[in-house]
């Protein structure tokens, strides 16, 4: 695996992702979807697709990195999609994307996502996110914040490593979270999400309440 790979799986919870994914911005949709064949964003987009929300729907991608889940999108017809992340390296990336002579992204926001998200309540009418509950990431109660955002009835999808959806009973939070009714779980499934190696993830598809 690449040293940034390595570097984010051992990283502490009290440390910070940033300088990391800084670092890393410049090759990483080359070691991610070239080298190891990464389908994870593929897979959520499809996901989010099947909801049929209107093409100019208002969507947030937390997490956004350098844009790969925001050109699936665009690819499937949404341009109104902003994008948040915690690594400017990342966002610059992103900011360049195009799709049929439009931006990928209205918006790119530079943000820490485990703090207080300076968004409206019901700001959007969907969010997506794919890769960002991990390791030394998203713990499952930064959830509610993102949720928070989201309008009722806004389709969520989440991707994330199986490793840290166990370890941290990501299973057990999104039940408290229906109990609370914050959202309506659909369905979890397990996929492989990198083609060129066993790297085993959950897809998870909700509702919000």
């Amino acid at each position: 695996m690449a040293g940034h790979l390595v570097a984010l799986e051992t990283l502490e919870q009290a440390d910070s992702p940033e300088s990391i994914y800084d670092q890393w911005s410049d090759d990483y949709d080359q070691n991610l979807m070239e080298h190891y064949q990464y389908i994870a964003p593929k897979i959520a987009v499809d996901a989010f697709c099947e909801f049929q929300q209107p093409s100019q729907s208002s969507i947030i991608d937390y997490g956004c990195g350098t844009g790969i889940v925001g050109e699936l999108l665009a690819k499937r017809g949404y341009h109104h999609i902003d994008g948040m992340d915690i690594s400017q390296g990342m966002l610059d990336q992103a900011r360049p994307k195009m799709e049929n002579g439009q931006s990928v992204y209205q918006k790119l926001i530079k943000a820490d996502l485990t703090q207080t998200i300076e968004t409206p309540d019901e700001h959007y009418e969907g969010m997506i996110c794919v890769g960002s509950f991990a390791n030394g990431h998203l713990q499952p109660w930064h959830l509610d914040e993102m949720l928070r955002t989201i309008r009722m009835d806004g389709p969520v999808v989440l991707f994330m490593n199986e490793q840290f959806y166990l370890k941290d009973n990501f299973p057990g939070y999104f039940e408290h979270l229906g109990k609370q009714r914050k959202w309506e779980l659909i369905r979890q499934q397990r996929h492989n999400y990198m083609e060129a190696l066993e790297r085993p993830g959950w897809l998870v598809v909700a509702r919000r309440c």
